[in-house]
Parts: structure tokens; C-alpha cells; sequence
């Protein structure tokens, strides 16, 4: 079994994920400022991979279908 490397919940680091989008759009002048690769495809890039990763099976779901 793989150990997480984090120390919360899933819930949780999916909340962090979406706080930081919302912040990251919010204030995105002031990011792509700060650097160039903050932009809105790269904000629309990360929500969906939060996305892709909500939307899989946890680990019981999967030990359950094997």
C-alpha cells in the first residue's frame, strides 16, 4: 500500500486545490506578472487535473473491484 506523503484528508487536499485556484484567478494579473506561466490556460489546466483526480476511484473503490 502506498503511504500518502501528505497529512490531511483527501477532502482537505482537494479544498487546498480549490483555494488555490480561486486565488490563482482571483489575483491573476499579479500572478502572470510575477511570472508568465500563471496564465488563464494555465489555470484552466490545473482545474482540470483537480478535476481528473476528484473524479477517480479511492482506494478502497478500487481494492473493492479487484
Amino acid at each position: 500500500m502506498i503511504t500518502p506523503q501528505f497529512r490531511c484528508s483527501v477532502s482537505a487536499l482537494y479544498l487546498t486545490g480549490n483555494n488555490i485556484c480561486q486565488s490563482l484567478s482571483d489575483n491573476l494579473a499579479v500572478f502572470t506578472a510575477f511570472s508568465p506561466r500563471y496564465d488563464a490556460a494555465f489555470l484552466n489546466n490545473l482545474k482540470a487535473d483537480l478535476e481528473t483526480a476528484r473524479s477517480m476511484p479511492d482506494h478502497f473503490s478500487r481494492s473493492t473491484q479487484s
